[in-house]
Formats: structure tokens, C-alpha cells, sequence
């Protein structure tokens, strides 16, 4: 779907690989080892809606980003995604 500026595409929330980011309720957060983590220009933190949720999300991450996380490629990310 376009919309003026912005692409996004849905899809549940279980088939997003990790490295994507997903808006919930126009909130952006990054899908990283079986986590879903709120984002802020700040860190990362734990959100409360499970990784595993039968809930779709709007995915702003372009298309080819997808093919490259689904076949493997693991992005640098910021190490507040290493919460305990």
C-alpha cells in the first residue's frame, strides 16, 4: 500500500524476521530474538504485546531489507536490545 511518503505493507506479526521494524498502534518497534521492542530515540524496551501474537502490524521496512533478513543477514543493533 503507498501512501504519500511512507510505504508499508501488513503482515502478522509471527512471519516478521528479525532486524524489522513494525508499527502497533502507530508506535514503532523492532522484532529482535523473539522479542518485540518498543522503540525511542533512546533504546529499545520491552513492549507488551507478545513476538508471537496471531496480531498483524503495519511493516515500514522496504521489501528487499525483508529478503535479506528472512535469508539470514543479522543487522547491527543497539545493545539496549540486550535486556535481561
Amino acid at each position: 500500500m503507498r501512501y504519500p511518503g511512507k510505504v508499508t505493507h501488513g503482515e502478522k506479526l509471527a512471519d516478521v524476521p528479525d532486524g524489522a521494524i513494525v508499527e502497533l498502534d502507530a508506535i514503532a518497534h523492532l522484532i529482535w530474538r523473539q522479542q518485540l521492542l518498543r522503540w525511542s530515540f533512546y533504546r529499545y524496551s520491552s513492549g507488551e504485546t507478545p513476538r508471537l501474537s496471531k496480531r498483524s502490524a503495519r511493516v515500514p521496512t522496504p521489501a528487499s531489507i525483508m529478503h535479506m533478513l528472512r535469508n539470514g543477514f543479522r543487522p547491527d543493533v543497539h545493545e539496549s536490545t540486550q535486556m535481561k
